[in-house]
């Protein structure tokens, strides 16, 4: 017969967590590497260009862009905040339309001067028309019997 924990900690639906390190609490491993790196990389500065962490990320950046750039793009900002709009704001089609025509420009001259011509399509092919292309597989000589 298996024997059984009965001293209260096995796992009991509902059961708030005890112990361990408080949220937010950072890792004293990684604190302790984190601090030996850039001591290291002060270091370093100071004696390739006297001045500190700058110098020495001037040198990887300079020597070793293949690992600058990565940690550059970790220390970007992750989102930017868009800047307002200077001027006037338009929130429908109908409002740039209408901006346009106050400057006397009519809104479809001006989206094809951007867009450029349409593409050429044949009246016939636009129309539905066109010529017919024949199936080779209906044509009952190509299969050698009736259909």
């Amino acid at each position: 017969m298996p024997k059984s924990k009965s001293n209260g900690t096995s796992f009991k639906k509902g059961r708030k967590k005890t112990g361990g390190r408080k949220a937010g609490t950072p890792n004293k491993t990684t604190m302790l590497l984190r601090e030996a790196v850039l001591a290291g990389a002060e270091a370093a500065g100071n004696e390739l260009g006297g001045d500190g962490h700058v110098s020495y990320m001037k040198f990887v950046a300079l020597n070793h862009p293949k690992s600058f750039l990565p940690l550059y793009a970790s220390s970007m900002p992750q989102q930017l905040e868009p800047e307002p709009p200077e001027g006037k704001v338009f929130h429908t089609v109908e409002d740039v339309r209408e901006h346009l025509r106050e400057f006397g420009i009519e809104p479809e001259a001006f989206a094809q001067a951007l867009l450029g011509p349409p593409p050429f399509v044949p009246a016939e092919v636009s129309a539905g028309g066109g010529p017919r292309v024949e199936d080779d597989a209906s044509d009952s000589s190509i299969r050698g019997g009736e259909v």
